[in-house]
């Protein structure tokens, strides 16, 4: 996932109408949102962690998804897209009822 797709997870988790409601539900500026949302830069690590919390993901993926967005080779875009999921598949493992 990369930041819009996050950024329409908030929308639709929370029921938000506007990415200036989630700009408020992140507590970061308007040009960052508006940022997030052209893909110019990614979450740093507190904004990662609190996407992570809000939508109950582990924020290891969340970190990694924003290493592969930053990427600036396909070679390198796929390594950190790997990690991600493996990090994604072992969180949901975790979470999946017994």
């Amino acid at each position: 996932m990369q930041t819009p797709d996050y950024l329409d997870a908030l929308r639709k988790k929370y029921a938000l109408t506007s990415d200036a409601a989630v700009q408020r539900l992140l507590g970061v500026s308007d040009s960052g949102i508006r940022n997030y949302r052209t893909k110019r830069s990614t979450f740093d690590c507190v904004t990662a962690r609190k996407v992570a919390a809000l939508l109950e993901l582990d924020p290891g993926g969340v970190f990694l998804d924003m290493q592969a967005q930053k990427a600036r080779g396909v070679e390198e875009r796929r390594i950190w897209e790997q990690l991600a999921g493996r990090v994604k598949r072992r969180a949901a493992k975790h979470l999946t009822p017994v």
